[in-house]
Parts: C-alpha cells; sequence; structure tokens
C-alpha cells in the first residue's frame, strides 16, 4: 500500500464556505428570539448542529481506508440497509404531501433515498470491475440490485431522487463500457440518436428517420454493435410509449404534471417561479443588504431555506453574490474531478466520478428551477440548503471521495482518459 495522501483542504475549505454561507442564509431570514431557549430551537441552531456531525463524519471517513468496501459482504450488507430503510417508509414513515419518503425521529425528519444513492455509486462501481464473477452472475445481481432500489423510490413516489439515481448508476456505466471499443461504438451511436431526436423536437418530427442513418454506421463497424444498438432502440422506444401512457393516465401525480406544463408554457408559470425570479431580479448588483430581502423575509418566497435559499441569497447579495456561488461551485466540482484522474484504481475512480456527477446535477437542477429554465422540484442546494438529511448524506459523499483518493490502491486499471486516449 502506498503511504495515504494528505486530506485534500480546497474541497474541504469550500464546502465550509458553502455551508457557512446557507447557515448567514438563515440568520437573516428567519426570525430567532431573544431567549436562549428560542435560539436553541432556531434553525441556524440546528443548521449548525448538523454542520458539526456532518464535518466530523467528513473527518473519520478520511481516515478509513474504503478499499474495504470492496467486498461482497459489505456490498450486500449496505444495499440491504437502504432497502430495508426504503421498505420500511411504507409501514413507519408519516405520509407528507401524499408520499412515504421521510422517517420522523423527534423533531427531525430522516430521508433514506439520499444515501440510496450513495450505495447505488458504490454497489454499481463494484459489479462493473469485479472481473472474478461470471458476467451473468454481475448483471443479475448488480442489475437487479439497482432495479430493487430504484423501484421502492419510485413507490414513495419519489421521481426526483430516482432520476438522480439513474444519472448516478449511467454515469458510472457510460464511463466504464467506453474503455472496451465496442462501447465507445454503442456511446458514439447513442450521442448521435439523442442529437437527431433533439433537433427532430426543435424541427419536424419526421426527421427521426434520421436514426436509422446511425444504426446503419453502426452495423458498418460491427455486427455486434449493430444488434446491441437495435435492442437499446427497443427498450428506449418502450420507455417513451410507457411514459406517455403514464401521462394520459393517473400513474404520474397531478402536481408533477402541473410542474412540468408550467415549465414547458402549457400552464402559466407556477407561484414559486414568479416569487424565485422576483427575488434573484431585484437583487440587482450587489443585493438589498443583509435582513433586506422583502421576498424571504415577508414570505412571499416559499421554501426560502431549502430548495429557494439561492434566489433568498442572491436577493441579498446581487449578481456580485451570484458571482462568488457560481465560482465555489466550479471549484469544488473542478477540483473533485482533478482529484479522480488522479485516482489509477478503477472501482475507486468510478465512484469519485458517480459521485461528482450526483452532487453536480443537483446544483445544476436547484439552480435551474431558481432561474425558471427547469422545472420545479425538491432538489436541496447542496451544502447550503437546510436540511440534516442531504447535508449529511452529501458530507458522506464528500468523505468518501477524499478517503478514496487519500488511500488510492497500487494497480491501476485504466487510463486516465477512460479508454478515450
Amino acid at each position: 500500500m502506498k503511504p495515504p495522501r494528505v486530506g485534500d483542504p480546497l474541497v474541504i475549505t469550500t464546502v465550509m464556505i458553502l455551508f457557512l454561507l446557507g447557515v448567514f442564509v438563515l440568520y437573516t431570514t428567519t426570525p430567532i428570539g431573544t431567549s436562549f431557549s428560542s435560539w436553541l430551537d432556531s434553525l441556524v441552531a440546528r443548521q449548525l448542529l448538523f454542520g458539526v456531525v456532518s464535518f466530523t463524519v467528513i473527518y473519520i471517513l478520511t481516515r478509513i481506508d474504503l478499499q474495504v468496501s470492496k467486498t461482497f459482504i459489505i456490498q450486500i450488507l449496505a444495499l440491504g440497509v437502504v432497502i430495508v430503510l426504503l421498505a420500511g417508509l411504507f409501514f413507519l414513515g408519516p405520509i407528507v404531501n401524499a408520499t412515504h419518503r421521510w422517517y420522523k425521529i423527534g423533531q427531525f425528519l430522516f430521508q433514506p433515498s439520499e444515501f440510496t444513492k450513495i450505495v447505488l455509486a458504490m454497489w454499481s462501481a463494484y459489479w462493473l470491475t469485479s472481473e472474478h464473477y461470471k458476467p451473468r452472475v454481475r448483471l443479475l445481481l448488480g442489475g437487479g440490485g439497482v432495479l430493487l432500489a430504484l423501484g421502492l423510490i419510485i413507490l414513495q413516489p419519489d421521481f426526483g431522487a430516482t432520476i438522480i439515481s439513474l444519472l448516478i448508476v449511467s454515469s458510472i456505466t457510460v464511463l466504464w463500457v467506453l474503455k472496451f471499443e465496442l462501447g465507445r461504438q454503442l456511446v458514439a451511436w447513442a450521442i448521435s440518436s439523442v442529437a437527431v431526436v433533439v433537433f427532430s423536437a426543435f424541427s419536424s418530427w419526421w426527421l427521426l428517420l434520421f436514426l436509422l442513418l446511425p444504426v446503419f454506421v453502426l452495423f458498418r463497424q460491427s455486427i455486434k454493435a449493430g444488434m446491441i444498438g437495435i435492442s437499446l432502440l427497443g427498450v428506449a422506444v418502450v420507455l417513451v410509449g410507457g411514459i406517455v401512457f403514464a401521462w394520459k393516465s393517473n400513474v404520474i401525480p397531478d402536481y408533477v404534471k402541473g410542474r412540468i406544463e408550467s415549465f414547458v408554457g402549457a400552464e402559466e408559470e407556477s407561484f414559486q417561479v414568479r416569487q424565485s425570479k422576483i427575488a434573484i431580479g431585484s437583487g440587482g448588483m450587489w443585493g438589498k443588504g443583509i435582513s433586506q430581502g422583502t421576498q424571504s423575509r415577508l414570505r412571499f418566497l416559499p421554501e426560502y431555506t431549502t430548495d429557494f435559499i439561492y434566489s433568498a441569497f442572491i436577493e441579498e447579495r446581487g449578481f456580485a453574490g451570484m458571482l462568488l456561488l457560481y465560482s465555489l461551485y466550479l471549484l469544488l466540482f473542478g477540483r473533485l474531478i482533478f482529484l479522480a484522474l488522479q485516482v489509477k484504481d478503477e472501482y475507486s475512480r468510478l465512484i469519485i466520478i458517480g459521485l461528482t456527477v450526483k452532487l453536480w446535477f443537483e446544483t445544476f437542477l436547484n439552480l435551474g428551477m431558481n432561474m425558471g429554465v427547469l422545472p420545479t422540484k425538491g432538489v436541496a442546494l447542496p451544502f447550503m440548503s437546510y436540511g440534516g438529511s442531504s447535508l449529511l448524506a452529501n458530507s458522506i459523499i464528500i468523505g468518501i471521495i477524499l478517503a478514496l483518493y487519500r488511500y488510492e490502491a497500487k494497480r491501476d486499471t485504466i487510463s486516465p482518459s477512460f479508454g478515450l486516449a
């Protein structure tokens, strides 16, 4: 084993600044009583408590060699725990907004789907890199575990967590197949096919006939690749048909339909989005000032401590504050990708990339939702939004990434370019 690397201060510092900015927004937008007991019961005090626990978890994880997680027993144990927690929601979890998503522990809510995303990243990387198992076993156990967890999340229902979990698993799988020639061919075909579909959506649907061209090129390269491409195209058609059927039936909840229709302009823009845009626009260059945000303090802005904390921050700190946030998140994601490229072990690298994609997508979705360019969805802004489950889960992600980077295994099983070079 190589000597452990020193932890990465840049990542820790960036995460700490984002967390403190979130606490600062809670302090300036929520009323806090003058008595000590009222302060202890405030959102600021609770978030600080969550922060102490979360950063302690980061410290502990960075001292553990997580190569030990690359064992069948630990993988089964981790997946089993989250499966039990997800299934238990339907018996022990309270119904909140017609969903089973949280356990209530005293005054706190615990959301197991946040931790399921982490386990699915490690589970997918394990089965993709465990070459001592037969391919059929890897597909059956690896894919079956993912489908079981996703099925329980869908039943809650929590479509946002389902999409993010799928994105994590998909990103890990795509990066893994890129080291194979066949995989690179299929990825190139998939990208070109998606480009045709997007172009057709904005022009004319008859242009979908050009989907046959990428398939023809795929068959010219390899008959096996062509057959796999045709199969994947058939799966995509079935999925689209299923979504259309679910949309026209009562499978998709009305509130989800309303958010999507509001986004595409089929319905009037939602109240949340309107108030969010007003808050962002009224901030100007330097913002209204500390504790001067009218949209948040007068409660016009819904969920200003969680989903729309970005809008509350920009209203007070303006365009300058927005540049600060963007710079911090770009610095964080850039550094995490750099760490991934330094790790030579395939299992570790796939986990780091998958978990980084999770953090990036949640940030991208939250910022887009706040600005009205993406459909509204209950996704917290990583490290800033109020909430123990989200902060703790994202802190575990940072701890896992830093631990995998710190205790890098000796063997080098994948090139830094993932086979693209």
